[in-house]
């Protein structure tokens, strides 16, 4: 969700991992021949993001 506020900023609010969807369980190293996506590691993460330009 984005606001336009009346002094040229903006107000951001969202959700990664909403749903707290847990990753694969990883039984080899990182570096291994399959690509893992780490994204989901750190569980549901609420933001809130205010840029002003000027």
């Amino acid at each position: 969700m984005r606001y336009a506020l009346p002094w040229d900023g903006t107000v951001s609010l969202g959700v990664n991992n909403v749903f707290d969807h847990q990753g694969p369980i990883m039984y080899s190293q990182p570096n291994s021949s399959f690509t893992y996506y780490g994204g989901f590691d750190i569980g549901r993460f609420m933001y809130m993001k205010y840029q002003q330009r000027f």
